[in-house]
């Protein structure tokens, strides 16, 4: 669900109509999923995500659009309980839905929420050539990445991604996901480069 007012007067800073977007998403709603033993069902991991996007500018032929997300897994977890015996007195359970939503915060509150953030510039008329670049971040208690990722793409009738990621290991991955549509150059490309059919994601 995405939010994106026309009109936004903001004090000292004025009218961020059109420029500024916020929106949120819950994904992974269901049911455990159980295989043989439905005592030892697994939850689906539900994912509660928030964004923020502003565009700093926009003219004829440039634009450039930041963004900042959160996201946080809403899955709880219970261990067992055992005495000092070791007789297990409680089972280890996973809370179920909605109940999930709200207990999944007790664990850890916002420790385990990831934030990323990224820029993204267009340049052409229709848009031709895309710039990217994004950070990531994971508490250093629960996960610990932390890397940039630098990307490029393109508007035009064969579109496609390459994307490099520097992580603080010192590893590198590269990932060149590639689309290509043939067809003549004429009318009615430059129709569909301004309404396309695919959403490239940087």
């Amino acid at each position: 669900m995405m939010y994106r007012p026309t009109e936004l007067n903001v004090p000292l800073v004025g009218d961020l109509g059109k420029k500024f977007s916020v929106g949120f998403n819950l994904s992974n709603l269901g049911p455990k999923l159980t295989y043989i033993d439905a005592a030892q069902a697994d939850p689906l991991p539900t994912n509660f995500r928030l964004g923020f996007g502003y565009k700093i500018f926009d003219d004829e032929y440039n634009s450039l659009t930041a963004s900042l997300d959160f996201s946080r897994l809403l899955v709880r977890r219970r261990p067992a309980v055992v005495d000092s015996s070791g007789k297990v007195i409680t089972a280890a359970s996973v809370d179920g839905l909605p109940k999930a939503l709200f207990t999944a915060w007790g664990d850890n509150g916002f420790k385990k929420v990831i934030t990323s953030a990224g820029l993204e510039y267009w340049y052409g008329a229709p848009k031709l050539i895309a710039l990217r670049i994004g950070y990531f971040y994971e508490d250093p208690k629960f996960g610990n990445r932390k890397f940039l990722t630098f990307g490029a793409g393109s508007g035009m009738i064969c579109t496609g991604l390459i994307s490099a990621t520097f992580r603080l290991l010192k590893t590198t991955r590269c990932q060149i996901p590639f689309d290509c549509r043939c067809s003549s150059v004429g009318t009615g490309d430059s129709e569909r480069l301004d309404n396309p059919q695919t959403t490239p994601q940087g």
